[in-house]
Formats: structure tokens, C-alpha cells, sequence
């Protein structure tokens, strides 16, 4: 297990306090009764002395650590004592002199959830960020302590929050090859799954899934040819045959049904037929032509251009 600049591991600042030279660096009494979990001591220390004059020793750092007696408290897990420096004005959102950790971010480090549940409880921020951008569930991650960082989501913190690295609590997990940690933080961060589309009416997954993706178009466009073929004769013949041809290989248009062409061609013969019939003997009279001409006049108008316009909007 490495550590990175400027932090160490939770083994390595337990050796540091051990071999901590305390002739040279010697802790103020608070401190050292809130390390030791020495209440009796801390009782006389905060009694005697005016007011002003314990407030001031609460929030003194230390000169090894840089530590209030707070954050001794926290980290080696006094509960009592910590509650007793609250209830004397100590702030809980207070920084160390030297990597700006709060009591969170010890008790956090250390694995001391108890003391970690009740810090947040008592109105700890949970997110609040050290000199290395590093929340309380980094120092968990650090610390090997899947309890506190069940506490943490518990308590709305940001898990997937990053530091000054750019380093989310699941990278120092890989990084420091904390396994518990790593599976809790997983279990957390679930793949996000992109829905699924839903299925038309009557229509099962496989079939929405096979269908193409203009078949729509397709159907609409079939509608309308079948009505613009059935609404009435065609001016000649050879001319629709040419225009459908030229719509199916420019491959916009849908084959249409040959029996329906041919059953059509069969009428517009017909029909061209009895009025070629009709001007040989020169009966063009309204009256004589009435039954064919409203139907041919206004469709061999009209049909023409619909079809051209439908071609041009397929291109």
C-alpha cells in the first residue's frame, strides 16, 4: 500500500505519532488527555480558567500535527471526549493547521464510525474538501473502512466526488487495492443503461426490433399511389408505364401490384379507344361525351402533375 505526495497512510502516520519525539514537540495537556481518552483531565482543564481562556485552549494546534483536540479525539476514536469539547464551543467544521482536515476527515481516515456517525449528526459537513481536494469518503476509501462510507452515502455524500488528481474514491480504491471499499463503492455506481424503445401496440420486442426504419413511409406512400392509380383513368398508357418505371429505378417507389397495372391499362384503352372512336365520327359533343369527360378532363389534368410532384419530393 503506497502513499501519495504530501499524505500518508493510515500505518505510516500510527508509526509518526509512536515515534513523535514529544521531549521535543510535547503535547498541551488538552490535547494529550483527548488522545489518551482521558475525561477526569479534560473536566478540570475546561472548568478552571475563565471562558475566554477555554475556548482558546479548544482551538490551539498543537506544534507536531497541527492538530486541535478535536481532531486527537476523533481520530483515536474518544467519542466522550469529543462531546465534551463541543458542548465547550468547539466548531466541528474546524480545520488542522497543515493539510486542512476536518474532525470528519479523521474519524473518516481512522475508521471510527461511531465517532464519524455522531460528528455528522451534529451538523459536520460532509463534503467539505481538504488542502489535497480530498472529502471525508476519500479519507474512508484511505482508511479501508467500507462502515464509513456506508455511513457517508447514508448521510448524502458526494461518492464520486474528485480531488486535486482528478482521483474519484473508487481510483484511490484501485490505487491502494482496498477490495471492501472497492466493492461497496461498485455496488453504488451501477451502469446506467440507456431505456429501451416501446413497442407499438400489438408488437413484440423482436418484431419492433426487426421492422425497418421506413416502413412507415412506406406505408403512407402506398396509400396514396393505390388512390391516385384508383381515382380514375390515366391520360395514355405509355406514359404512366414510363413514369413508373423511372420512380422504381430512381428505388423511391414501391412496386405496385402487376395485375392492378394491367386490370388499369385494360380501362384506359378501353377508354382511349371509344373516344378515339368518338372524334372519327365526330360526335364531340358535351352532351355525347359527358359520361367520360368531367372524369378525363379533370384527372388527365390533374394526375399528371400529382405523380410528378410525388416523384420530386422522393428525390
Amino acid at each position: 500500500m503506497g502513499s501519495e505526495a504530501c499524505f500518508p497512510t493510515k500505518e505510516q502516520l500510527d508509526e509518526q505519532i509512536l515515534r513523535s519525539p514529544w521531549a521535543e514537540y510535547p503535547l498541551p495537556p488538552l490535547h494529550k488527555a483527548c488522545r489518551d481518552g482521558d475525561v477526569q483531565s479534560l473536566l478540570y482543564l475546561v472548568i478552571q480558567g475563565d471562558r475566554l481562556e477555554v475556548f482558546r485552549s479548544v482551538n490551539e494546534q498543537d506544534q507536531f500535527l497541527m492538530w486541535t483536540p478535536a481532531h486527537w479525539a476523533a481520530y483515536f476514536g474518544q467519542l466522550e471526549c469529543l462531546m465534551r469539547l463541543v458542548s465547550c464551543g468547539f466548531s466541528l467544521d474546524v480545520v488542522d493547521g497543515r493539510l486542512k482536515q476536518t474532525t470528519a476527515h479523521l474519524a473518516a481516515f481512522s475508521g471510527n464510525a461511531l465517532v464519524l456517525d455522531w460528528v455528522l449528526q451534529a451538523g459536520a459537513t460532509a463534503d467539505k474538501q481538504d488542502s489535497l481536494g480530498e472529502t471525508a469518503v476519500h479519507k474512508a476509501v484511505r482508511g479501508g473502512s467500507p462502515e464509513c462510507l456506508n455511513i457517508l452515502q447514508n448521510y448524502g455524500a458526494a461518492m464520486n466526488s474528485v480531488n486535486c488528481n482528478l482521483q474519484t474514491p473508487m481510483d484511490i480504491a484501485h490505487l491502494l487495492k482496498m477490495e471492501e471499499c472497492l466493492h461497496f463503492l461498485k455496488s453504488l455506481n451501477g451502469f446506467i443503461c440507456r431505456p429501451a424503445k416501446r413497442p407499438r401496440d400489438g408488437d413484440s420486442m423482436d418484431e419492433q426490433a426487426k421492422r425497418p426504419r421506413n416502413e412507415s413511409h412506406n406505408i403512407s406512400v402506398n396509400v396514396s399511389v393505390s388512390s391516385l392509380i384508383t381515382n380514375g383513368p390515366m391520360p395514355d398508357a405509355g406514359h404512366q408505364q414510363k413514369l413508373l418505371e423511372m420512380m422504381e429505378a430512381n428505388g423511391q417507389y414501391p412496386v405496385v401490384d402487376h395485375s392492378m397495372a394491367a386490370c388499369m391499362n385494360t380501362d384506359m384503352q378501353h377508354a382511349n379507344h371509344v373516344q378515339h372512336n368518338s372524334v372519327i365520327n365526330g360526335d364531340i359533343h358535351m352532351d355525347h361525351s359527358s359520361h367520360h369527360e368531367p372524369k378525363t378532363d379533370t384527372m388527365s389534368n390533374q394526375m399528371p402533375q400529382r405523380c410528378l410532384m410525388l416523384c420530386s419530393h422522393f428525390q
